[in-house]
């Protein structure tokens, strides 16, 4: 096997999957070893097995680890997003309803203004962004609401776990009682008067941190007359890692008292920003029938293959396969009217970027069974989330 050719073997390594790669192919010859394990063909590999456009060469410690851990299904968390931009507005500009709703699963959905169909709502990978709270703000925070006697009981479903960061439920709360109920701060803790002084003074920095933090509505606008399109500039971290999600399953969640849920949607992710009013996502409009993905898949050749529908109690999905374009479409779901609030689905081909993008199609109209009627129907959905590993690139190791 020593004539074997170096460049056929790093051709074929591409075609194998991580097992049979390092418990059959690479194995046969310890030539065939040395050449599977360098770092340019281990380096290929590892963009290859993750579909990350970019090479980067890495040391064999650091692919090694990173294969391993993308293969070990135990490894698998929630992936957590921040959302930035949405076409479709903000219900009534309350920012409570803002699109980071989409993005968490805490406190209020999204909801969207009335009247537009085809919404499409963007989100950026989390540990990507600087904090508009500072850590230590955030921190304090979350500490002082789980740990809260009273809150904790009364809001314990609410609340994240102690080695988790704080979520806008738990800002939100703080908020409030700050405002509203202070009293409720000092309840049940034996301090002296100095030490609660300080500690007052350091509650009202942090409530001022985050009131300095919140939603501007009206400077998201992109065009001061056009209340729909709607982004917040984002604020990279300045490091040498470079981080991406790679998503294995799905959860989108439509459930909760909501006049017009979101029946029809799409999910793409993207390892670069694509606009919001872009064709590229423009391209997927008013798919309501997976009869209309297949007369786009066969009209239009930029539009990646998708697998059989999927037809499940309560709705159905097509799952996409992956494709070479910069923004890759996930899925397409539909649930069924007054039926299924819910899908939770593997998906077949996984997927990795550092921008998720929600393509809200069109809602259900409830209005009429929730006693809220008005003139033209939104859209609401709950949450939709990605679960797989986020990936860490350590570029100067």
């Amino acid at each position: 096997m020593n004539n074997f050719p170096i460049e056929i073997i790093g051709e074929i390594m591409l075609f194998l999957d991580i097992r049979t790669l390092f418990t059959s192919f690479a194995i046969l010859d310890h030539s065939f070893y040395e050449i599977c394990t360098s770092e340019y063909n281990l380096s290929r590999y590892l963009s290859n097995i993750t579909k990350i456009s970019q090479v980067f060469l890495l040391p064999k410690s650091q692919i090694f680890a990173l294969l391993k851990q993308i293969s070990t299904p135990s490894n698998r968390v929630k992936l957590d997003f921040t959302g930035f931009a949405t076409s479709g507005g903000v219900d009534e500009d309350i920012p409570i309803y803002w699109v980071d709703q989409l993005f968490t699963e805490e406190g209020k959905p999204y909801c969207t203004r009335e009247n537009k169909l085809n919404i499409n709502c963007a989100g950026v990978l989390s540990d990507t962004q600087n904090d508009s709270i500072g850590l230590a703000a955030r921190q304090e925070i979350a500490s002082f609401i789980r740990n809260h006697v009273r809150l904790k009981e009364i809001f314990s479903e609410h609340l994240g776990k102690n080695d988790e960061d704080l979520n806008n439920f738990e800002l939100n709360l703080f908020k409030e009682v700050w405002e509203r109920a202070q009293f409720i701060i000092f309840e049940g803790t034996d301090i002296s008067e100095d030490e609660r002084r300080v500690k007052w003074i350091r509650y009202k920095e942090v409530y001022s941190e985050a009131r300095q933090s919140e939603i501007d509505l009206m400077k998201y606008r992109r065009r001061a007359d056009d209340p729909f399109i709607l982004v917040k500039p984002l604020s990279f971290k300045e490091t040498s890692k470079k981080l991406y999600a790679y998503a294995q399953s799905f959860e989108f969640s439509r459930e909760g008292r909501m006049t017009c849920p979101v029946q029809t949607f799409m999910i793409f992710i993207s390892e670069v920003y694509i606009d919001i009013e872009s064709e590229d996502l423009a391209l997927y409009d008013n798919l309501m029938t997976s009869e209309d993905i297949d007369a786009l898949i066969e009209n239009d050749k930029r539009v990646s293959k998708a697998y059989p529908l999927v037809i499940e109690p309560g709705y159905q999905y097509r799952l996409f396969h992956q494709t070479k374009n910069m923004l890759k479409p996930i899925v397409w779901g539909k649930f069924n009217i007054k039926e299924g609030e819910k899908m939770i689905v593997d998906l077949k081909d996984a997927f990795s970027g550092v921008y998720l993008y929600v393509k809200l199609i069109n809602p259900e109209n409830r209005m009429a069974e929730l006693n809220d009627l008005h003139e033209f129907t939104n859209i609401d959905a709950r949450y939709v989330r990605l679960y797989g590993q986020q990936l860490t690139f350590d570029i100067e190791n």
